[in-house]
């Protein structure tokens, strides 16, 4: 397993058992480098991962906000207008 599969596995995992509720913010991929001591890119690519998946949207700025992630069958991360969505 590689070292961003493992950064996505856990957060995942703490989203799914409710570390992170929605509307929390992940920590910041600074954070994320000192914690598994990776490089930015390696955080940015399991974040990149999480966000393909639905589990969080990325705002510029602001940080990964969690999304209710079951409430669709499809991820919606990536919709640019409602039009795709209905």
């Amino acid at each position: 397993m590689g070292k961003f599969e493992r950064i996505y596995h856990d957060l995942a995992r703490d989203i799914d058992e409710g570390k992170y509720k929605v509307g929390d913010l992940l920590p910041s991929e600074k954070m994320l480098t000192e914690k598994y001591a990776v490089s930015r890119e390696t955080a940015r690519k399991a974040l990149a991962i999480l966000t393909d998946r639905g589990y969080i949207q990325r705002i510029m700025g602001k940080g990964s906000l969690v999304v209710d992630h079951k409430r669709y069958s499809i991820p919606v991360s990536s919709l640019v207008s409602y039009k795709e969505f209905a």
